[in-house]
């Protein structure tokens, strides 16, 4: 699989499509430090994606990134010394199952992202690890602001600058239709389709149909002879409608289904980092920043 290097020489960027695991990682650190960084995290999920007798966990991704973040410090050690930091960026799905249903277990560290299409509905699903993303929590910077930021390019998270990896996990349901787009910063700070769900659709979107209007040339005005008028149009216009019907303004919502912004009960806030537990799936959440979870 081949990405795009952009205006730099060197590509630091690797992608992973090996079912039932799919992962984009950025590498950062110089030339040589980002492309190794970045393919330790594909070589390690690619690993765990082959020996998968069973659906995967959150457990086994986290541990799968540990694993690649001391590889990457041990490679750093032995050929720049013991000071030389290198990282990398992931945003990967894994395609398992929750409660006996196919699912998709969204992840990711750093600034890479994961997007969900669902119909016309293109939402970000994951979220930074980066200071402009923490001042827009904080409410201390527009999210509009972000995207220009003089610092949008400081993460606060990677695999490789420390021992533990804490990637964020998001349980999504796996619906007919559905479809993922994994991408590095580079795709979000270089377009601005990334908004648009036309951008992950392969079939062409037709556009909105136009109101009809009336056919053309009117027949032109005649003489009469009454001596009341001079001109009498010879047919009467009809006026354009000034009014179109208004669409609803919220939608319905099911029994149960939290509203945008309100995580479920016992779910953390967006923008906290919750506790790892001990079961088999420590720290997957509920993306409740979506218009529609699916649950």
């Amino acid at each position: 699989m081949a990405t795009d290097a952009g205006h730099r020489s060197v590509n630091e960027d690797a992608a992973l499509a090996h079912p039932p695991v799919f992962a984009v990682a950025d590498g950062m650190g110089g030339h040589a430090r980002g492309d190794m960084a970045s393919r330790c995290a594909v070589d390690a999920l690619r690993e765990v994606a082959r020996r998968a007798a069973a659906p995967l966990t959150a457990a086994d991704v986290t541990a799968a990134l540990t694993r690649a973040a001391e590889q990457i410090q041990a490679t750093m050690a032995t050929e720049a010394g013991a000071d030389a930091v290198a990282g990398t960026t992931v945003a990967g799905a894994v395609r398992t199952e929750h409660g006996g249903e196919p699912a998709w277990l969204v992840l990711n560290v750093g600034d890479s992202r994961v997007y969900r299409l669902r119909g016309t509905t293109f939402e970000q699903v994951s979220v930074d690890h980066s200071l402009v993303q923490e001042m827009v929590d904080a409410g201390t910077l527009d999210p509009a602001a972000a995207r220009t930021h003089p610092r949008r390019n400081i993460i606060t998270r990677a695999v490789g600058t420390d021992r533990e990896v804490e990637p964020d996990f998001f349980m999504l349901p796996a619906h007919p239709g559905d479809r993922l787009l994994l991408c590095t910063d580079g795709l979000v700070g270089s377009s601005r389709t990334t908004r648009s769900p036309a951008c992950c659709s392969r079939r062409r979107i037709p556009p909105r149909r136009r109101q009809p209007w009336w056919p053309a040339p009117w027949p032109p005005a005649r003489r009469t002879t009454s001596p009341s008028s001079s001109w009498t149009p010879a047919t009467t216009r009809p006026t354009r409608p000034t009014t179109r019907p208004t669409r609803p303004t919220t939608r319905p919502t099911r029994p149960g289904t939290p509203r945008r912004g309100t995580p479920p009960s016992g779910t953390p806030a967006s923008g906290t980092t919750p506790r790892r537990g001990t079961d088999a799936c420590p720290a997957v959440r509920r993306p409740a920043h979506l218009a529609d979870p699916g649950w």
